[in-house]
This record gives structure tokens, sequence and C-alpha cells, in this order.
């Protein structure tokens, strides 16, 4: 008996993650995600850019979410600005990236992003939730901001970092 049990776990298992995949898939082509697929040096990114003018605005998604969180923000902001949201590597439809997935490397990922797109500097950068802390680290990473925000309190070293650097116009990308 134990061994029936355990064989029709396995089977319901194996059914179960078959019928998500295959779910995931068709919903994928159902429901694409918008934007284009950007590449950054061996993987691609998901870029999603709408409306026009400067400086662009960046929305910075928090933890675990993709552009499409962003869509009635982004909508919102395209009818006055040029403004863009994107998947970091391994979420949406971003392709993985190297690891270790630090806000350091992810503030490279970006850079790399909008310079290969074609987006153009000034930069106000959006974060939410954990992606206030990309935010805070590309904020200190060379870049030509006009300014950034946060949902969550950067350190204060953090803080004084990018506040230095919005300042610095020296800085380019």
């Amino acid at each position: 008996m134990p061994v029936l049990l355990g064989g029709l776990a396995i089977m319901l298992a194996i059914a179960g993650a078959s019928y998500q995949m295959v779910s995931t898939r068709r919903d994928a082509k159902r429901f694409p995600e918008p934007g284009r697929r950007v590449e950054i040096g061996g993987y691609s990114l998901k870029l999603n850019c709408a409306g026009a003018g400067s400086p662009t605005v960046l929305l910075e998604s928090g933890f675990g979410d993709v552009l499409p969180e962003w869509k009635s923000v982004q909508e919102r902001i395209a009818k006055f600005a040029r403004v863009c949201s994107y998947d970091r590597a391994g979420y949406g439809g971003s392709d993985p990236g190297p690891m270790p997935r630090a806000s350091m490397q992810i503030a490279e990922e970006l850079h790399l992003l909008l310079h290969n797109a074609g987006e153009e500097p000034p930069f106000i950068l959006v974060g939410h939730s954990f992606g206030g802390y990309s935010v805070c680290s590309t904020a200190s990473s060379p870049t030509k901001l006009r300014g950034w925000c946060s949902s969550i309190p950067c350190r204060k070293i953090s803080i004084s970092s990018c506040l230095s650097t919005v300042n610095e116009s020296s800085l380019t990308w």
C-alpha cells in the first residue's frame, strides 16, 4: 500500500508540473509582455519604453516583480515623458544573468541595457521595494542622472553616494 501511495504522489507531481509548464508557455503566447529584448553581452534583457521627451524616467521593479507591474504607472508617465521599465536578468522576459546577483551587477546591467538600446541620458530613476537598492547602486555608479527616488530607505552611506553622484556633472555613462 505505501508503494502505491508513493507512486500515485509521484504521478500527481509529474502531472502538475507538466500542466504548469504547458500553461505557462500557452499564456506567454496568448499574453506576450510588451517591449523588446536587448542584447547586453551574452544574454538579453527585456525593455519596454514609451512616450517622448527628456529626461527619461526609468522604473525599477521590486523583488520578484516584472515589467508589467508598472503598466498603469508607465501609461500615465508616457503622456508627458519618456519612460522605460525592464525585467532584471532572470525575471520575466529576460535571460538569466551571471552570478552573483548583487545590486552593483544589476546596476552595470542596467547601464549596458540603456546604452545598447540607444536610450539617452539624463535619467530619473524610480525604484520600488528591492528596486530601491538597485536605484541607489545605479545612482552611485557613473551616470548622468537628473534625479532618483526609492520607496525604501537607503543606508546613510548609500544616500551620500547617490546624492554626490547626482551632483557630479562630469560623470557619464
